[in-house]
């Protein structure tokens, strides 16, 4: 009883120091592709926010998203969560209001487990971040709802059949050995980062912004100083003659870049002002 006299521990939350520990640990962690979170738990006001400049500076040059998740009693949001949100919101990552929820407890799961999913309400957040098929990336295959994201990962492959993003073949083999073993058919590479055997890699195309969020392609697209954005067909496009029309105008001639697809490069050409005839293609 003395004990617990002389170490009594008042109510309230306090996160400076655990924040602190959280960079600590990041900043001791091997950069080796995989996204990097933080969730904060609450069901109360937290009472340190003017505290937290320093530990969440860190965070931020740790790459580290962090998201918060208010825990409320009732369906009903009491003084006790409105105050907990505007204690806890203000620490989460831009957007806050897409870095934050305030949930009851059996509605967790459903916002945690769903994390890595690319279409979930946090996952597209983490996936938008995640980097190129080259980096050796690789998320559970069944998250992926569409084809043309699947297909990217460096881990899976889309079954037609089966209308669904599945492990590819080249997954099953744990170790360097196996893996450049496979036949040539399953076109199968080691992965020395991610210590995994991947499919080769698709090309990494230029304006190549097709996640599922067309919002997000669009943005992406137009802040991209090479690419264009076709408001009709909603699809980002490269035309090669915006840069390489400089090298046909220097001698007269006409740039053409028949195919805009952002994965179909090097296909323009120099065409001879008529009456002249003749097409000039790159070396």
């Amino acid at each position: 009883l003395d004990w617990h006299h002389n170490n009594f521990y008042s109510g309230g939350t306090y996160i400076e120091e655990a924040l602190t520990l959280a960079g600590d640990t990041f900043h001791l962690s091997p950069v080796d592709g995989r996204q990097r979170v933080l969730i904060i738990f609450t069901d109360g006001q937290i009472y340190d926010p003017n505290s937290l400049g320093p530990a969440r500076a860190v965070l931020d040059s740790e790459d580290v998203q962090v998201f918060g998740i208010v825990i409320r009693r009732s369906a009903q949001h009491s003084k006790t969560d409105v105050d907990a949100e505007a204690t806890l919101s203000p620490i989460t990552s831009n957007p806050h209001d897409e870095h934050f929820e305030n949930l009851q407890m059996d509605e967790v799961h459903s916002v945690i487990s769903d994390i890595c999913n690319p279409n979930g309400p946090w996952g597209h957040l983490i996936v938008h971040n995640v980097p190129t098929p080259t980096s050796g990336h690789h998320l559970p295959c069944p998250d992926y709802k569409v084809k043309s994201n699947c297909e990217i990962d460096p881990g899976c492959t889309w079954s037609d059949s089966g209308v669904a993003c599945i492990n590819h073949p080249c997954l099953i083999h744990c170790d360097e050995t196996n893996c450049t073993q496979v036949p040539h058919t399953y076109n199968c590479a080691w992965n020395s980062t991610a210590k995994e055997c991947f499919k080769e890699p698709v090309p990494v195309c230029t304006c190549k912004y097709n996640t599922t969020d067309k919002q997000y392609n669009e943005d992406k697209c137009k802040a991209d100083a090479v690419c264009s954005w076709d408001a009709t067909n909603l699809v980002c496009e490269i035309d090669e003659c915006n840069d390489a029309g400089k090298v046909c105008a220097t001698v007269g001639q006409t740039c053409n870049d028949p195919n805009k697809d952002p994965c179909s490069l090097d296909d323009w050409t120099c065409t001879c002002p008529p009456p002249a005839s003749g097409v000039a293609t790159k070396q």
